[in-house]
């Protein structure tokens, strides 16, 4: 029996007597938001029908990194609800997990659910190692592996891959490779245990952890329906850098094999309003973002640690550098008795209180002001009497 994985969302209807179409209205610009995630896009148009049926598209031999989809009515300016559908499911080999320093549980890297995750935190020492072991009960060869990260997160610097061999001990398979791609590519190989093990300079999360059988690319079946509308034309956004869920109305029974019509797209191409995440819109992509949720366009990384000056703690008080008011001196407290924006611990200015209260060196040099007017006042005065008194004499 095939092992069949469905992603089915369905919202409720909100009322009852709006039509489909207009329950959620949208204005371009919340409808480029959502799309802009997506970087691919087919074309289905002209479906030889005359009344609502549900219709179904092949996805197979496409390389997917995310199974979300966007399905958008371009006549009735909507989104509908879709079935995705896979046959066989990836990891099904897969009977343990276990992972090192992470707070969620680790079975969330291979529940194939997108909104959940493990985050692997740093070490004191600014780096962290995400150490992953994946199990089954009969061996199984693999030839890469697929990162799916949660939104807003670089990827790790570095990965290295064991393997288990006959005598129980792992093999290294991939060394210290540097992390260029979500996806990683490695000789075909046939194990029970594999271990992947992640360094990273920033937070980590990881949604789904999948490994690249052998069989994925030649027998695995991808499938997506919706129920199709007479004389509409549609585009189906697919694979998303990031999650972007569009709003939907009230779905009909997907699931059910009969009367399905599958067609044939109009073809596939990228996305022309794709915009890759960039959380900090700094320029740099989330996923080579070296701090990715403090713009810095330079990227500067003064100590070569992998993370960006911007967002490292230089003297590890636990404020990062960008909001820390002594960058270079530990003051936890952050105090700041002028208001001048140097914390105490590090401001060389000895005179607080006029840094506090500018406006008193002002009053000082008016009041000298004043009393340097008067002075000259006086004395032109002084002269005047002087010099009418020796008229008079």
């Amino acid at each position: 029996m095939k092992k069949y994985v469905y992603i089915f969302f369905t919202i409720a209807l909100l009322s009852t007597a709006s039509s489909s179409s207009s329950i959620f209205a949208l204005g371009q610009s919340e409808i480029d938001s959502i799309t802009s995630a997506y970087r691919q896009v087919l074309f289905v148009s002209d479906v030889p029908i005359t009344v609502p049926r549900v219709v179904e598209l092949s996805f197979k031999g496409e390389v997917l990194q995310r199974y979300e989809f966007a399905v958008y009515n371009e006549t009735d300016f909507a989104f509908v609800p879709y079935l995705f559908r896979q046959a066989p499911l990836l990891n099904y080999s897969i009977d343990s997990i276990e992972a090192n320093n992470s707070d969620g549980a680790a079975a969330s890297l291979i529940d194939k659910e997108v909104d959940t995750f493990a985050e692997f935190y740093l070490s004191d020492e600014g780096y962290g190692e995400a150490r992953i072991v994946l199990k089954s009960t009969e061996p199984f060869a693999a030839n890469g592996l697929s990162l799916l990260l949660d939104k807003h997160v670089a990827l790790p610097r570095l990965i290295d891959v064991y393997v288990g061999d006959e005598s129980g001990e792992d093999r290294l398979l991939v060394s210290q490779l540097k992390v260029e791609d979500v996806t990683i590519h490695f000789p075909l190989t046939s194990t029970s245990r594999w271990t992947i093990v992640l360094t990273h300079s920033q937070p980590l999360r990881i949604s789904e952890l999948r490994l690249l059988t052998e069989y994925e690319s030649a027998d695995t079946t991808r499938i997506l329906r919706f129920l199709a509308q007479p004389s509409r034309s549609y585009r189906v956004y697919f694979d998303p850098d990031r999650y972007s869920q569009p709003p939907w109305s009230e779905s009909g029974d997907l699931t059910t094999d009969e009367g399905i019509l599958a067609v044939l797209p109009g073809g596939i191409e990228p996305n022309g309003g794709y915009i890759i995440a960039d959380v900090d819109a700094d320029g740099v992509p989330d996923i080579h973002d070296n701090c990715v949720l403090v713009s810095n366009p330079d990227q500067t990384d003064e100590d070569g640690n992998g993370r960006g000056d911007a967002c490292d703690d230089f003297d590890r008080d636990g404020i990062i550098n960008s909001l820390d008011n002594c960058p270079n001196d530990p003051n936890w407290d952050q105090a700041d008795s002028d208001g001048d924006g140097i914390g105490d611990t590090c401001d060389d200015e000895e005179n607080r209180l006029t840094e506090r209260y500018e406006w008193i060196p002002w009053v000082g040099m008016g009041i000298a002001a004043v009393v340097l007017l008067a002075l000259f006042a006086m004395t032109a005065k002084s002269m005047r009497r002087d010099s009418e008194e020796n008229r008079n004499t």
